[in-house]
C-alpha cells in the first residue's frame, strides 16, 4: 500500500501527512488501519466532528489579532476525561471572568435600553417631569426611515 492511501486511510489527518513525510516509506506503508488507530489514540489526535454550533472569527484590537472560537455539541468526552480537563482548565480564570462581565454588561445595557424605549412608546412616566430625552431622538430617526 501507498503513503498516499494509508494518508487517506487516516483521514487525510496533517498529524500522519507530517509522520508520513518523516518516516522511511516502506515503514510508513507497513502499518494497518488498526496500528493506525492506536498512534491517533496515542497520541491524541482526532478528526475534527461537526458540531451543532461552530463559530469563529478573527478580530484585530490595538493591532494584534485575536480569535474567537464557539462551539457547541453533543458531550462525548468521558466522565473521566471531563474531571480531568475541569482541573486542568477551571472556568474561572481572569480572561474568562472579564469575558463574562462585558457580555453580561452589554446584555443588561441592552434590555434596560429596549425597555425604556418601550416604556416611553407606552407612554409610561416612571418619574414626574423627567426624561433622559432619548425619545425625541427616536422619534426623529424613526421619521426619517419611514418618510
Amino acid at each position: 500500500m501507498s503513503v498516499a492511501s494509508k494518508q487517506d486511510s487516516a483521514g487525510g489527518d496533517a498529524f500522519f501527512e507530517r509522520l508520513f513525510s518523516k518516516l522511511p516509506s516502506d515503514v510508513a506503508t507497513s502499518f494497518n488501519d488498526d496500528q493506525l488507530k492506536v498512534i491517533s489514540y496515542a497520541f491524541g489526535t482526532r478528526r475534527w466532528r461537526e458540531h451543532a454550533v461552530d463559530l469563529r472569527r478573527l478580530f484585530s484590537l490595538f493591532g494584534r489579532s485575536y480569535y474567537f472560537v464557539l462551539l457547541a455539541g453533543v458531550e462525548r468526552r468521558s466522565r473521566r476525561r471531563r474531571l480531568r480537563d475541569r482541573l486542568l482548565y477551571p472556568l474561572m480564570s481572569i480572561g474568562n471572568g472579564i469575558v463574562a462581565v462585558v457580555f453580561f454588561t452589554a446584555i443588561l445595557w441592552s434590555v434596560l435600553a429596549a425597555l425604556y424605549v418601550l416604556k416611553s412608546l407606552l407612554g409610561i412616566s416612571l418619574f414626574q417631569d423627567f426624561s433622559f430625552g432619548v425619545m425625541p431622538l427616536i422619534e426623529q430617526e424613526l421619521k426619517f426611515l419611514f418618510d
